[in-house]
């Protein structure tokens, strides 16, 4: 990559793949307690499907390919909301380990969409940038509705 704009689009490529990701697992994805966190998931559920369908658009209007690239960061979180899910564990440990998890998923979500922002502000991609903005805002707003659930009792009752 000798230019930001390749960057850009490997960046961009790795929303899509990032998405397409969530998206196969989203509906697998266990519920836990907290009904405020099952809300605040299925909300983030609902936006998944949306920017999938706006990045997979941007990508065409781009003339990019996203091919088969996959995020291996979100194939691990995943990975590992399946297997806290499988294992034999108290409730309250499954819970805090599944809420922790969710967390990094929303915050590693916000984050790809902040940096595919400004890489795209900084190369004067206006439209990209336009678009790219509303679907980071709506991902932060997710992610905080998330760590709002997670209180600091949800893990001090793990520990018990």
């Amino acid at each position: 990559m000798k230019h930001l704009k390749d960057l850009f689009e490997a960046e961009f490529k790795n929303l899509y793949a990032m998405e397409k990701q969530i998206m196969a697992d989203i509906e697998n994805f266990p519920s836990v307690e907290h009904k405020k966190f099952n809300k605040a998931l299925n909300l983030m559920a609902k936006s998944n499907g949306k920017n999938f369908e706006k990045i997979k658009k941007l990508n065409s209007d781009m003339s990019l390919n996203p091919g088969s690239t996959t995020d291996s960061i979100i194939q691990e979180i995943l990975e590992n909301i399946k297997s806290i899910e499988s294992e034999k564990l108290n409730s309250k440990v499954k819970e805090a380990g599944l809420l922790a998890s969710f967390n990094r998923l929303a915050t590693y979500r916000t984050t790809a969409y902040f940096n595919a922002y400004r890489m795209a502000r900084v190369g004067k991609m206006k439209s990209e940038a336009k678009a790219i903005k509303k679907m980071m805002k709506k991902s932060k707003d997710e992610a905080q509705r998330l760590m709002k659930c997670t209180k600091k009792s949800v893990f001090k009752e793990a520990r018990a």
